[in-house]
């Protein structure tokens, strides 16, 4: 990489730029401050002027910053070779011709056998010796405690600070204190492989993110950096944490400080995360500090002879706010994966003062103040005062202890992958208390087979994404962050054109063009009669749709660990029995057309009983929204005002009809009651008439990970198994009546899940499908998607005719496998 020195500024001051012209050549930013986020290196060779024989790109490939600049070449190209007396190249810069069109890139020879090998992917088109030092090289920090006089700003931090009182409700706001204290930081380009320092994950922040001056260039006390942080990081914590880690393993390694913020260093960079986390120590560095009750905890169970899992669920229900600490970190998506990609890490909280036990009825009896908090809770607490929510009685404490006890358990979650000792505390006990931990590896692991070994690992990291609720600050990390990890993945070129949807889709067609493979879904192509039909096209259904949270990109996918075999957009299947789902199905409508609520309930109470795990997850997700619509609805006026006004709603919005809309309510509510208690649920003679079929279309579609507007304008009907092992699904093939369908020998139902013996854990894909009527060159049948199946835990003996046949290691093993027809 090429390094240049920063030519055009437009955070430059006039007074500064005429500075610059009269004196000797200086590199002058906005008001003296750095901030790696904005700018790049002094240290940067100026690139020799270019002759005009060369021409330049005709796609906007230059940042902003850089337009006005003649000499200048990116970083980040596509698919050029090196101009010549010149480390930078370009999209195509070659003498006297004009830009090419359709520009070579390199294609992999499939190979003649369909499962004999791994698939092998493409090599990375550019200058190899180039290409191979911007993979593996990184920039590393050497953040220092700096004591110098030439430093001339104020660094400072932010604590809470009580400005009044209101019955109930003390009124807080933000001050900042000055600190004595700042560090310099210096930077050294080293290979990933040769790296021994400490990348650190952490969350920029949720409440009030500002530019925060932490210290300067350490050859150039006069050049100031700032990090964007937010309210809950405590600055002079955070810069002891920095120093420590660096003093430790020599060098760190964090985003804002090594990775300036522009579009071509961020290409670059992106590639190389996965690498980064999986090769280095990793330091989970949290805000706030551990609580004084964990080493209690710890002391009284050394002599007790609870199993660990007992010990941590009753510690877990204990009434303390600061037992875990708080933070966004279980919610953010590039902290997810970051984790998720350590193999050796440790928790470092930013405090070393151990906290103080702190329950909510001492800070409204006044016995203990907002200090007393840990930072995230107090700036979660002080945004929800200013937005006019009445945080007094109970408010405030089930606000603070849902937000404490949900960090809890998804931190505790996260953990499941990491390596436990039975003799010693368990593993979540270990990681509140900053012990290392250690990855457990894959068992079947062996270089041979490196790359299916990789894919797994890529499709076992998606694990979650269908029903989790992690966001982040541009919708488009929600594809970027999990994609960088698939081999041989690489950015659009025009990346800023592209929205997460289109992003994501042009993933999935990567992924099946360099590997051969497709991931398990229960929305295919096939079933919207889009082709390919067996491939996931999200797309289709996703293009008009608002991304939130990380389930509204991937809630349609499976929980496989293997991704399906694909060549051609044409999935191959291996065909037992004549068996579908289909043949004992019914068309909701016919089926209760004219039926009472109570037979309307009795056979969905046995479809319900049946979801498996994951499907009772998801389903627990729609109850939570039905929860949030009626609380909403059930809100006082002015507090529905201040809502509204926060959120930037309009006016015009229509009030939900509360009849209505109750009836929905208590009808749904009583079907996610049928795996509780007896007591839990009501008898459905007592509920209210209600459009049944309404509240139950919605239901499959969200459980399908589908929008159930959208599936009315594609035509989907909703269908029914209502006999045991009951299931519902949704399909575009109507026979009518429906009961023919008993009689239609061409249809089968097919599971995409790695083997039709699968753990119980795992959802099982169902994906029914119709012969064709055409056949491939080789002479086995072709077959289209005609519905889905919601994912249950029982099928019938004659429910499962064929399976897709997944890439996993003991397939690539095999040199032969039956191939008996073709999901097209």
């Amino acid at each position: 990489m090429v390094e240049r020195r920063l030519l055009a500024s437009p955070y430059r001051s006039p007074g500064q730029a005429q500075a610059r012209s009269s004196g000797p050549s200086k590199i002058i930013d906005r008001h003296g401050i750095y901030s790696p986020l904005r700018t790049p290196s002094p240290n940067q060779p100026r690139v020799s002027s270019i002759s005009t024989d060369f021409h330049r790109p005709t796609t906007p490939v230059r940042p902003p910053l850089y337009r006005s600049d003649p000499n200048f070449l990116p970083d980040t190209p596509e698919r050029t070779p090196p101009r010549p007396q010149s480390r930078g190249y370009g999209a195509f810069l070659t003498p006297n011709t004009s830009p090419t069109k359709n520009p070579q890139t390199p294609i992999r020879t499939p190979s003649p056998l369909l499962f004999s090998s791994p698939a092998t992917p493409a090599p990375t088109p550019g200058p190899i010796s180039l290409r191979r030092e911007r993979r593996t090289t990184v920039r590393v920090a050497h953040v220092v405690e700096c004591t110098c006089e030439k430093f001339k700003h104020k660094i400072v931090t932010r604590e809470p600070q009580i400005s009044g009182l209101h019955p109930g409700q003390p009124l807080l706001q933000w001050a900042k204190k000055p600190i004595q204290k700042h560090v310099s930081i210096s930077w050294t380009k080293l290979p990933i492989n040769e790296v021994s320092g400490t990348a650190i994950s952490y969350t920029w922040g949720d409440f009030d993110r500002e530019n925060m001056i932490v210290g300067h260039w350490h050859d150039d006390p006069s050049r100031a950096i700032a990090m964007n942080l937010g309210t809950e990081w405590d600055i002079s914590d955070f810069l002891d944490r920095l120093v420590e880690l660096t003093k430790a393993k020599g060098s760190i390694w964090i985003d804002q400080l090594c990775v300036p913020q522009r579009e071509d260093y961020v290409r670059e960079i992106l590639p190389k995360i996965p690498d980064i986390y999986r090769t280095m120590d990793v330091a989970v560095l949290m805000p706030g500090a551990r609580c004084q009750c964990l080493e209690k905890t710890i002391e009284k169970a050394k002599g007790d002879t609870k199993e660990s899992e007992d010990l941590v669920e009753t510690w877990l229900n204990d009434k303390c706010h600061n037992k875990a600490g708080l933070s966004s970190y279980t919610n953010r998506m590039w902290a997810r994966q970051e984790f998720r990609y350590a193999q050796n890490l440790r928790l470092v909280w930013n405090s070393n003062k151990p906290a103080v036990c702190f329950q909510y009825d001492d800070l409204i009896s006044g016995k203990a103040d907002i200090s007393a908090i840990s930072g995230y809770a107090t700036a979660l607490f002080m945004k929800k005062l200013h937005e006019g929510f009445d945080l007094g009685d109970k408010n405030g404490y089930w606000l603070i202890r849902d937000a404490t006890d949900n960090f809890a358990r998804d931190l505790r979650k996260e953990c499941d992958g990491l390596k436990e000792n039975r003799k010693e505390l368990p593993v979540f006990f270990r990681m509140l208390l900053g012990l290392p931990l250690e990855r457990v590896k894959d068992v079947d692991e062996n270089p041979k087979f490196a790359l299916t070994h990789s894919l797994r690992t890529f499709c076992r990291n998606m694990r979650g994404l269908a029903y989790g609720t992690h966001m982040s600050t541009n919708p488009k990390d929600l594809v970027l962050s999990v994609w960088v990890d698939l081999p041989g993945y690489k950015l659009p070129s025009e990346l800023n054109f592209y929205s997460a949807s289109e992003l994501l889709d042009d993933a999935a067609r990567k992924m099946e063009s360099i590997h051969h493979v497709t991931l398990s879904t229960h929305a295919p192509a096939g079933l919207f009669k889009e082709s390919p039909g067996g491939c996931w096209r999200p797309e289709v259904f996703l293009a008009k749709k608002q991304v939130k949270e990380v389930r509204d990109l991937y809630s349609t996918l499976s929980e496989a660990d293997s991704p399906i075999y694909m060549r051609d957009g044409k999935v191959p299947l291996q065909i037992f029995e004549n068996n579908a789902i289909g043949r004992r199905a019914f068309v909701y409508r016919d089926l209760f057309k004219e039926s009472s609520l109570t037979k309307v309930g009795e056979t969905m109470s046995k479809v319900v009983k049946n979801f498996d795990e994951i499907t009772q997850t998801r389903l627990g997700c729609l109850w939570h929204e039905y929860q949030d619509r009626l609380a909403r609805i059930l809100a006082p006026k002015k507090d529905q005002k201040i809502r509204n006004k926060a959120k930037g709603e309009s006016k015009k919005n229509k009030e939900d009809n509360i009849v209505d809309f109750m009836a929905d309510y208590h009808f749904f509510d009583n079907l996610c009651s049928q795996n509780l208690a007896e007591e839990a649920q009501m008898p459905w003679e007592t509920l209210e008439e209600v459009d049944h079929y309404k509240v139950i279309y919605k239901m499959t579609c969200y459980l399908l990970g589908l929008d159930h507007e959208f599936c009315k304008r594609r035509g989907l009907e909703l269908v029914i198994a209502p006999e045991e092992p009951a299931i519902i699904g949704l399909s575009n093939r109507i026979t009518t009546p429906s009961w023919l369908s008993r009689f239609d020998q061409d249809t089968l139902t097919i599971s995409t899940s790695p083997n039709r013996l699968r753990p119980k854990e795992m959802s099982m894909c169902m994906i029914e499908v119709r012969k064709s009527g055409e056949s491939s060159s080789s002479g086995t049948p072709e077959y289209q998607v005609t519905g889905s199946w919601v994912s249950c835990k029982e099928v019938g003996e004659k429910d499962i005719g064929a399976i897709a046949i997944p890439r996993d290691i003991h397939s690539v093993q095999k040199q032969v496998m039956r191939n008996d027809g073709w999901l097209v």
